[in-house]
C-alpha cells in the first residue's frame, strides 16, 4: 500500500467514526482541538498543561484558550499541586467525567457494531497492525 492510500484510509477511519458518534449537546459543542484536548486529560489525568501542549503539539497560548473554554462549560477544573505550586493539573470535573464515560459509551458501541461485521482472525490482524502503527510513531518521537 503507497503513502498515501495509508494516509487516506487513516483519515477516513477518524472521519467515520466521528461521524458515528450520536449527536451530543454537550459533545456537539466543542471544536476538535476541544474534544482532543478533553479526550486526552481525561485519558491522562491527571496532566499538566505543560504535557497537553508537548503531546497534542499546541502552543502554551493555544492550551490555555481550550482549557478556559473548557473549564467554562465546567468539564475541566485546574489545580495546583501541592507539592509545587508553579504546577497546575488539568482534571476533569463530575460533569466532565460523566460525560467522558458516555463519548466512552459511543465508541464502545461503534466499536462492536463494527467488529461483529469483520471476522474474528482478522479483527487480530488489525488490532496488531494498529499495535506496530502506534509503537513505531512512538519511536519517532
Amino acid at each position: 500500500m503507497e503513502k498515501s492510500e495509508v494516509f487516506k484510509v487513516i483519515f477516513s477511519l477518524v472521519v467515520n467514526f466521528v461521524n458515528l458518534i450520536p449527536k451530543d449537546k454537550e459533545f456537539g459543542e466543542m471544536t476538535t482541538n476541544e474534544f482532543y484536548l478533553f479526550l486526552f486529560i481525561n485519558f491522562h489525568n491527571p496532566v499538566t498543561m505543560k504535557e497537553c501542549s508537548q503531546k497534542l503539539r499546541l502552543s502554551k497560548s493555544t492550551i490555555t484558550v481550550l482549557i478556559d473554554k473548557l473549564e467554562n462549560k465546567g468539564i475541566i477544573l485546574r489545580e495546583r499541586s501541592n507539592t509545587d505550586r508553579r504546577k497546575i493539573y488539568l482534571v476533569p470535573t463530575k460533569k466532565g467525567k460523566r460525560l467522558f464515560s458516555r463519548i466512552s459509551g459511543y465508541f464502545s458501541s461503534i466499536i462492536d457494531t463494527v467488529t461483529a461485521k469483520i471476522p474474528k482472525d482478522k479483527i487480530e490482524i488489525i488490532n496488531k497492525g494498529f499495535e506496530y502503527f502506534i509503537k513505531s510513531l512512538e519511536v519517532e518521537k
